[in-house]
């Protein structure tokens, strides 16, 4: 096999190599929008663009050599280009998804020790949220809310989105903040405050 033939043949398998190891990466663990949007029917006109483009330019008398060999020479170079800038782009929104999360992760952390200082420490609530279904309800939601103030804590809520940085942010808020309330509170506080709030949620 002839170094034009090798060259073409490597930039081909670089190209759909990447493709797929894009795809296989972000589904699972990045769930990259503009990698998951992008369908093999788009991939496939992009791969066939390139194929186009290089049958013109082989059309090119100026340059000596078959019209197999120049073909393969520019496929090899725009197939090779093109996989580069994808490559590229992939890598740079990957690290700008790491500097996110560790940008969210720090303000959790940043907000702890906050927290603690203040003496309002967050326990944190993500999904819909339902209104009492009367005033009853109400009262007793009250009075949940009465006690866990109690013990330090007020209610967040997180809103819908759960997201990796979201969930390592809360993991590291927790692990900061429960040693403080083991603290103020004492060593089984979290069991003591349970049970006063099932005690009042169960009185009917």
């Amino acid at each position: 096999m002839k170094n034009h033939q090798i060259a073409a043949l490597a930039s081909f398998l670089a190209f759909w190599s990447v493709l797929v190891i894009a795809n296989i990466i972000n589904s699972k663990y990045y769930n990259l929008d503009f990698i998951k949007d992008n369908n093999w029917a788009e991939v496939f006109i992009v791969f066939c663009a390139i194929v186009i483009v290089a049958i013109v330019a082989s059309q090119n008398m100026l340059r000596q050599g078959s019209f197999v060999t120049k073909f393969l020479n520019y496929f090899s170079v725009l197939c090779s280009v093109v996989t580069v800038v994808l490559a590229i782009n992939w890598i740079y929104s990957i690290n700008k998804i790491y500097e996110h999360h560790a940008i969210t992760v720090n303000k959790f952390i940043e907000q702890a020790e906050s927290d603690i200082k203040n003496d309002s420490v967050k326990y944190f609530s993500q999904g819909l949220i339902l209104p009492p279904k009367n005033e009853f309800s109400q009262a007793r939601e009250i009075a949940v809310q009465k006690t866990i103030i109690s013990y330090g804590l007020i209610r967040k809520d997180l809103g819908c989105l759960i997201s990796p940085e979201i969930t390592e942010g809360k993991e590291k808020y927790n692990q900061i903040t429960d040693a403080y309330l083991e603290i103020r509170n004492g060593k089984n506080w979290k069991e003591e405050m349970n049970h006063k709030i099932d005690s009042i949620r169960d009185i009917n």
